[in-house]
């Protein structure tokens, strides 16, 4: 458990840090709002193929080889944004990031809901306590990084908590997990998951779970630099949502079970999506990181529903699988997301994108409480 936590900050520092760096590194260079979304929602579109393709070859062949091929691509995404000027580069860097993604966090849930041997929403909390750590370490070094490097070096970055959490995953000994009998029986886990009404209630809150992610790796770096904050003052104000997750991952894990009561989730959705409509409004520094920290307590307290709900929800093996669907709603989330924000900041003004995506968020959140009622009903 604890080289698996190490390996989770170590990965997550590198992708803390890229949240900034990258949506700096693409409005300096004069990206529009359109191109900027669409650098972080096309790609989403192979990290889904990723998350299914790796959640059946993992539970078909074990997670170990699967965690190797992620972090190795985390290492090559630093190296090609070290030296990319151009949207292409830019794309086919943010593709291996999203790969790295795709295969590595359902691969990293199944292994900790394996080797744990306390409660299951209490061992991923301290999982997602880990992520946030290294989200707050990444965004924090982002803007320290900036100032003292530049941007081409600071890309860097990202290969050297890549090659150090790669080392850590070659050192580290599985235990033998119970593993799908032939490769048709993992990819037709698919099917069967499918048919398991928890498994709408998960994706939902996933979903949820996943917008202070998206909007904070493109769009609040640039309203926050837009109030007139300097890089490193961006990277310490958006390192609030990772301490907000920390603290959620410690303290409330314990008592979040998302199929047996509701009013956490239900909460913490409305108050993403308010949070998210009323930051426009909000300029002062003091209440930018109120916000910022709000969105980290909702975000992981559903991050972690959805996450308990398919561990609940599965057996042994089919459980990689079963936290790739659950996740879809995260997958679907980093797709549509920056793009049609984008959209709406081309269309009227980035403030009013905020309160406009808010609004609608609302609007889906207020649908946690039948989809519940739905999954837990005999």
């Amino acid at each position: 458990m604890p080289a698996v936590l190490f390996i989770t900050l170590a990965f997550n520092m590198a992708l803390g840090a890229s949240y900034v760096i990258i949506p700096l590194y693409a409005h300096r260079i004069g990206f529009s709002g359109v191109v900027l979304g669409s650098l972080i929602s096309l790609p989403i579109i192979l990290q889904i193929v990723t998350r299914f393709i790796g959640g059946a070859i993992s539970d078909r062949f074990g997670e170990k080889r699967v965690l190797i091929a992620a972090l190795f691509m985390i290492v090559i995404a630093g190296v090609i944004f070290s030296r990319a000027q151009s949207f292409l580069l830019l794309l086919a860097a943010q593709l291996a990031i999203v790969v790295a993604r795709g295969l590595f966090w359902p691969v990293i849930q199944s292994m900790v809901s394996r080797t744990t041997t306390t409660e299951i929403n209490v061992a991923m909390g301290k999982l997602n306590a880990a992520n946030n750590a290294g989200q707050v370490g990444g965004s924090v070094a982002a803007g320290f990084l900036l100032a003292f490097l530049g941007f081409s070096n600071s890309f860097l970055f990202f290969s050297l908590m890549g090659g150090l959490a790669l080392l850590t995953t070659l050192w580290l000994k599985m235990k033998p997990s119970e593993r799908a009998g032939n490769s048709r029986q993992a990819f037709g886990n698919f099917f069967c998951l499918l048919r398991t009404r928890a498994m709408y209630f998960a994706i939902l809150c996933s979903f949820i779970g996943a917008q202070p992610y998206s909007l904070g790796q493109s769009f609040y770096p640039i309203i926050l630099s837009d109030f007139g904050f300097s890089p490193e003052v961006v990277g310490q104000l958006l390192s609030l949502r990772p301490i907000g997750g920390i603290a959620v991952g410690l303290l409330l894990a314990k008592w979040l079970k998302p199929l047996h009561s509701v009013a956490m989730p239900l909460l913490c959705s409305c108050g993403v999506a308010l949070t998210i409509a009323f930051t426009p409004l909000l300029p002062n520094l003091f209440f930018l990181g109120f916000v910022v920290l709000s969105l980290g307590i909702g975000s992981e307290v559903m991050a972690l529903s959805y996450q308990v709900i398919a561990t609940e929800s599965s057996a042994s093996n089919n459980r990689v699988t079963a936290l790739v669907v659950a996740g879809m709603g995260w997958s679907v989330a980093h797709l549509v997301t920056p793009i049609i924000f984008g959209l709406l900041v081309d269309t009227f003004t980035m403030k009013k994108a905020f309160t406009i995506w808010g609004v609608f968020l609302f609007c889906v959140a207020i649908c946690v409480y039948p989809l519940q009622r739905y999954a837990t009903r005999r």
